[in-house]
């Protein structure tokens, strides 16, 4: 199996900028102003206002296209940092953000930004298929039946993921499974979780 782009190559000079950095999962989100006030927040355009608090498991970053990102982040010691990224004359474009950082962002005007990726998690593979970014690409001789998009978008988000697994651990030696499915329901067929494990673990093995 294999994941691939829907359209087959990035979307614009600002994606193939990312890619050539080194990042080879790109997709471009836009969020609202974000608005504080509970009466006004029903009334914005439909898009998020705000990046929840979240991590990943690799190295990320953000590429603002145009507007402004406000990023708070759990720093060094557990200290909260913060900083703005933003197209405005003089601004810082683009940041990095270390693995396993927990972060969030919001926008005083609303935001047009690409978020990039060197190594993709399940986690974040669930939102680029939901988005309609990537899809799920069968290879001839493949012994399984292609999932319902429903089913896969499920198994990828409540999956548990270790990077440092494997995709078939030798458990007397003290080795865990790149995906723990002992929590996804339904039941992921066999012979597409082997084929699954065995992409996310050449993934993440060379990552940067």
């Amino acid at each position: 199996m294999d994941l691939a782009y829907i359209n087959g190559v990035p979307q614009g000079p600002h994606e193939v900028n990312l890619i050539a950095q080194g990042f080879t999962w790109v997709h471009t989100n836009t969020i609202a102003p974000t608005q504080f006030n509970i009466i006004n927040m029903a009334m914005n355009s439909g898009w998020p206002d705000r990046i929840d608090p979240h991590s990943h498991h690799g190295l990320n970053t953000h590429l603002v296209i145009k507007g402004d990102l406000y990023i708070q982040r759990q720093g060094h010691r557990g200290i909260r940092e913060r900083y703005v990224i933003s197209s405005f004359r003089g601004g810082t474009r683009q940041d990095l953000v270390p693995p396993n950082t927990t972060y969030s962002g919001a926008s005083s005007g609303g935001c047009t930004f690409i978020e990039g990726h060197k190594c993709l998690s399940p986690q974040s593979a669930e939102r680029f298929i939901d988005r309609g970014t990537l899809k799920l690409v069968r290879k001839p001789g493949a012994t399984w039946r292609h999932p319902n998009d429903s089913d896969l978008k499920s198994w990828l988000r409540t999956v548990k993921f270790d990077p440092e697994g494997k995709a078939y651990p030798d458990f007397l030696k003290g080795e865990k499974p790149i995906l723990d499915t002992s929590q996804v329901h339904p039941p992921i067929p066999r012979d597409f979780l082997n084929d699954l494990s065995e992409w996310f673990e050449n993934e993440w093995q060379n990552r940067g």
